[in-house]
């Protein structure tokens, strides 16, 4: 597993956030990619916080109204709930529901939200024993 430091991490915040507003998209993707590889809370935490798509400061728009999944782009929400999916850790679990229940939401992403949950739980079941029958 990889470690990174709180100012590493904040950088990979900073790009996925887009906070500057001038973040191109396959950077926002990269640092997506290095967070899914953690696998940590911290990640999830930003991915969560990240599938927001924070406004320039300049527009006057207070970050922390924005919560996750509410980026433009139906790709790169796709992708942000594809990598909570595939980190198999129960703290994606809130952010995951709340997308899912959002009807207003592009089908595909609701469509990958759906299997990322399916996968997170049957991860969950798997690691305790329980005997799969899919």
């Amino acid at each position: 597993m990889l470690n990174l430091s709180q100012a590493e991490l904040g950088t990979l915040e900073t790009s996925l956030l887009n906070l500057s507003g001038n973040i191109p998209l396959h950077n926002r993707f990269r640092a997506l990619f290095t967070l899914k590889a953690l696998k940590s809370d911290d990640a999830v935490r930003i991915i969560s916080k990240g599938e927001a798509c924070s406004p320039a400061p300049e527009a006057g728009i207070a970050i922390d109204m924005y919560t996750a999944f509410q980026d433009p782009s139906a790709l790169l929400k796709h992708e942000l709930a594809y990598c909570l999916g595939q980190m198999k850790n129960t703290t994606a679990l809130p952010i995951l529901e709340s997308v899912l229940a959002n009807g207003q939401e592009d089908p595909m992403v609701r469509h990958e939200v759906r299997r990322c949950l399916s996968h997170i739980v049957a991860s969950i079941y798997s690691a305790s024993g329980t005997r799969s029958y899919a």
